[in-house]
């Protein structure tokens, strides 16, 4: 990276357009320096990588967290935050039965799910390292009756902080996840959520006792963890 930026990196006054990310065509400028395409793969690989950058930055060392720490708020996060945000407010009428609000200086985002008389919010704030920070996600109000939950709320965070999703994805996972609730499809009876945060599936596999049904992925973890292959609701054989 250039030099100004490794020695001053906590100094906010010095210009971010550094880390913009390149077209291919400037890439494949000969006089494209190797200071210049290093803060281009950093600003690209947080953005399309977050989850990866983010285990590498917590296991780092303190002196070295603490420079990508500062780095990242002062000249990167806000490149990557202001990209995320217009996504989101640039499809936010597209989106049936969900109204979304987005506060660029508080790097906010509030979505309010509705249907019939029933409505649901929840909210968003990325910090200001975004995304080497972890997403605050919180539930909101239920009006005219509970269709939303606190374990709809952590499995966007656990998607949002744990894989490389943008938060637009989190937003359709979330609605998704309360458009089949509405249309009476049961929970996973392992994780308590609709769609699974890794496959994106539905729960598919039922008991032949109890006929609960599990994800996939979380019934063989139930295998596994307990050593037997037994419900885990009725306990008989699955």
């Amino acid at each position: 990276m250039p030099i100004e930026i490794l020695k001053n990196h906590d100094n906010k006054f010095l210009p971010s357009e550094i880390f913009n990310i390149l077209s291919w065509e400037k890439l494949n400028d000969e006089n494209l320096t190797l200071e210049r395409y290093a803060c281009h793969l950093y600003t690209e690989v947080l953005k399309k990588l977050p989850a990866v950058v983010r285990k590498w930055w917590n296991i780092s060392s303190s002196r070295q967290k603490t420079f990508v720490d500062r780095l990242t708020t002062n000249f990167v996060s806000p490149l990557i935050c202001e990209g995320e945000l217009s996504s989101i407010s640039a499809n936010k009428e597209k989106n049936e039965n969900m109204q979304v609000t987005v506060h660029f200086s508080t790097r906010e985002v509030i979505a309010v799910y509705f249907i019939d008389e029933v409505r649901t919010e929840l909210t968003i704030v990325l910090p200001s390292n975004y995304p080497l920070g972890p997403v605050k996600v919180d539930c909101g109000k239920n009006i005219g009756g509970r269709l939303s939950s606190r374990n709809d709320a952590l499995q966007l965070a656990l998607f949002l902080n744990h894989q490389n999703g943008t938060i637009l994805d989190g937003l359709a996972l979330w609605k998704n996840t309360l458009d089949k609730k509405f249309e009476g499809v049961e929970e996973c009876y392992v994780c308590y959520t609709v769609i699974h945060q890794d496959t994106c599936q539905l729960p598919k596999l039922t008991c032949k006792t109890c006929k609960k049904k599990f994800h996939g992925p979380c019934l063989y973890k139930w295998f596994t963890t307990s050593s037997k292959s037994t419900c885990p609701i009725c306990r008989n054989v699955f």
